[in-house]
């Protein structure tokens, strides 16, 4: 009988080989996918393709299998074949032992500790700080506002200024940016309207008029 074992620690799995010879075989070959075991045996070169070594449970006298926890197949959704994530978020408490979320959990629990390590080893304390989130219940969103434009030095902090909402300060920054643009525009044509007149008013000036010549006789 084969056993793929997992201990959680990584994606790869040790293959057991029990041999029939085993005093509690028949219990053995009952366990579904799921149960736990604890295996006592002898860890040799796997003959077969697919992983480099496996543990044959072969010898009674100095081998032994144990069932540590039996998994009855109504109760456990869990089966070899591959679950879709729409799946696996209905069955929450056991997703986990699936290999996807697994990894995730481990990749997750390496992040976090080379984080925390690289903070602890250079004095800074790690204190848990009122939940940001886009979620207002009861109005707790106007416990605090978030914000990354700090005032000037020797300004208190009140003279920051706030936005209501997500995306006024680039409604602000686009108006200001378009009102720019029309004061230029209007400078341009206001401009334009005063050569225009000054043109238009030398046009208008008149030549004085000449002296009429009188002939003495």
């Amino acid at each position: 009988m084969f056993i793929e074992l997992n201990d959680g620690s990584g994606q790869s799995s040790l293959q057991v080989v029990v041999d029939s010879t085993m005093p509690n075989f028949e219990e053995i070959t009952h366990q579904a996918t799921g149960a736990s075991f604890k295996c006592v045996g002898k860890l040799i070169k796997s003959p077969a393709k697919g992983q480099l070594v496996e543990l044959q449970v072969c010898s009674p006298e100095v081998h032994s299998i144990k069932v540590v926890g039996e998994c009855p197949g109504d109760s456990y959704y869990l089966s070899k074949k591959k679950h879709s994530n729409e799946y696996l978020r209905e069955i929450a408490h056991m997703r986990s032992r699936t290999k996807l979320i697994s990894a995730v959990m481990r990749v997750r629990n390496n992040l976090a500790y080379a984080t925390h390590k690289f903070f602890q080893e250079r004095g800074f304390q790690y204190i848990h700080t009122p939940i940001i989130t886009a979620s207002d219940c009861e109005g707790a969103g106007e416990m605090f506002q978030v914000t990354t434009a700090l005032p000037h030095a020797p300004e208190p902090i009140n003279k920051v200024k706030t936005y209501e909402y997500v995306g006024q300060e680039f409604e602000e920054k686009k108006d200001e940016t378009t009102q720019k643009k029309e004061n230029k525009k209007a400078k341009k044509e206001k401009k334009k309207k005063k050569e225009e007149g000054a043109q238009g008013e030398e046009e208008k000036v008149e030549e004085p008029p000449q002296k009429e010549m009188i002939p003495f006789e």
